[in-house]
């Protein structure tokens, strides 16, 4: 009696295949998460978990976008330089707003030469306040001010400020030109130049960069700067104290890897 021929079952899937289908899936699903992430980036940093942090982040940031960066300086005449000659005066320099950085500087030239120039605002140039509690400010993004012959034009310059010890400058505050930066400012300067600062558009963007400049013009490590707290005077007093004092206390430690980073990436090295 001949036994009857089985039907082929069907082979499954190998345990290779599936754990290669299984390590695709899961790289798909984290190419998806970062792009969420991406994209959504504003509105995860103002969700995060500190009691506040929105209103503080609204309490220290500036509101103008960061839209100065990609000024090409080649060819134009800096500012100083134009000064020196006759060809140009400064009218005015003027913070926008109350802020301790970001493109918050209004700075208005008239041209007395018989061409239309286009007018370079280094980085590494230093404003110096007329009050003399507020910090001074170093410009960090380049800019360009073309003014006609004759004119009057103004621009903004996208700043940091230099002493943690004193007061942020408040809307309307007047500043002249100073000499430019030396040293590690001058070389963080020239680094921070080359970065596109209006393309980090987190709302903590920018506190990074400014936490950095203080430890270089301190010379101090980012835990001594820290360690200083609500008895620092100025504005880093009143980033730890205040209103807003915890919640910025928050925010500061979320940027402390990226203002080393910064450090790190221009090669600078505070109290060295």
């Amino acid at each position: 009696m001949t036994t009857p021929a089985q039907a082929p079952t069907k082979k499954g899937l190998g345990t290779p295949a599936l754990l290669a289908i299984t390590c695709l899936g899961l790289v798909l699903l984290c190419v998806c998460a970062c792009v969420a992430v991406a994209l959504l980036a504003p509105s995860l940093f103002k969700s995060l978990p500190i009691p506040g942090i929105e209103d503080a982040l609204e309490q220290y940031l500036p509101s103008v976008p960061g839209d100065t960066s990609g000024a090409e300086t080649g060819g134009a005449l800096e500012l100083a330089d134009g000064l020196s000659s006759g060809a140009l005066a400064l009218e005015s320099v003027l913070a926008s707003e109350a802020a301790p950085f970001g493109p918050i500087m209004r700075i208005e030239v008239t041209n007395y030469s018989d061409e239309a120039l286009r007018v370079a605002i280094p980085c590494g140039t230093v404003l110096l306040p007329q009050y003399p509690d507020e910090q001074r400010l170093m410009v960090v993004q380049p800019a360009v001010i073309p003014v006609g012959a004759g004119e009057t034009e103004h621009s903004k310059a996208y700043v940091v400020c230099i002493d943690s010890g004193k007061a942020t400058p408040g809307e309307g505050s007047a500043y002249d030109l100073g000499q430019p930066a030396q040293g590690k400012l001058a070389q963080f300067a020239a680094c921070v130049c080359n970065e596109d600062l209006s393309r980090h558009v987190s709302p903590l963007a920018g506190w990074d960069l400014q936490l950095a400049t203080w430890m270089i013009a301190d010379e101090a490590s980012l835990g001594d700067l820290l360690g200083q707290g609500a008895d620092a005077g100025g504005a880093l007093g009143e980033l730890f104290g205040g209103q807003f004092g915890e919640e910025m206390q928050g925010m500061l430690d979320l940027v402390t890897q990226p203002a080393q980073e910064w450090l790190d990436r221009c090669q600078v090295r505070p109290g060295n």
